[in-house]
């Protein structure tokens, strides 16, 4: 089994992915995001998010991320992995 390197927090927070629409951000590390939205997301697809303020973050938070995986839930609902990299993380 798989540790995390990063704690996660569940946050529910709202966001807009670029060009797409809006999403629900249900969980955020440092590192990346866990991701709900009525539309699929392309494996590997390069997204850029800004996610509102909640209480893991004071200010709007624009940041470029990759898809890792994504996956349906059911009719019309998608539920995705966004990895910030290293390069990207995100501090708390």
């Amino acid at each position: 089994m798989l540790r995390r390197e990063y704690n996660r927090f569940i946050v529910n927070a709202s966001a807009d992915l670029s060009g797409k629409g809006p999403l629900i951000v249900q969980d955020l590390c440092g590192r990346g995001a866990g991701v709900v939205g009525n539309f699929p997301l392309d494996i590997n697809a390069p997204v850029e998010i800004t996610i509102s303020p909640c209480f893991a973050i004071s200010n709007p938070v624009n940041i470029k991320a990759r898809v890792a995986w994504c996956r349906q839930l059911e009719n019309r609902l998608w539920q995705a992995g966004l990895d910030f990299g290293l390069t990207n993380e995100l501090t708390f």
